[in-house]
C-alpha cells in the first residue's frame, strides 16, 4: 500500500481578496490545505440581537467552492490571523 503525502501550502495574503484568489486556484489540484496569514474578512450579514436595533454583524471568509474554509464567522473580531482550506 502507498500512503499518500499530505501537502500543505501557506502564505500571507494581506487582506488581498486578488492574491487569495490567485492562489487558491493555482494551487488546488497541487496541496491538500492551504493555510493563509491575514485573509480578506468582509461583513456577511447582522444577526437578530435584543440589544442593538440593527443587529450584531456576522464577519466571515468568502467563500470557495473547491475549499472547506475552517474560519470561524464571530461577532467580536473583525480580523483573524489564519484562514485554513481544506
Amino acid at each position: 500500500m502507498n500512503p499518500r503525502k499530505l501537502k500543505i501550502f501557506s502564505q500571507n495574503v494581506r487582506k488581498n481578496k486578488i492574491l487569495t484568489d490567485i492562489i487558491l486556484e493555482t494551487n488546488k489540484m497541487s496541496f491538500d490545505i492551504i493555510f493563509l496569514q491575514e485573509p480578506l474578512r468582509y461583513l456577511r450579514r447582522y444577526e437578530p440581537s435584543h440589544s442593538n436595533p440593527k443587529g450584531n454583524p456576522i464577519y466571515g471568509a468568502p467563500l470557495y467552492p473547491e475549499w472547506i474554509s475552517s474560519l470561524a464567522t464571530t461577532t467580536t473580531l473583525k480580523t483573524s490571523q489564519e484562514l485554513s482550506l481544506i
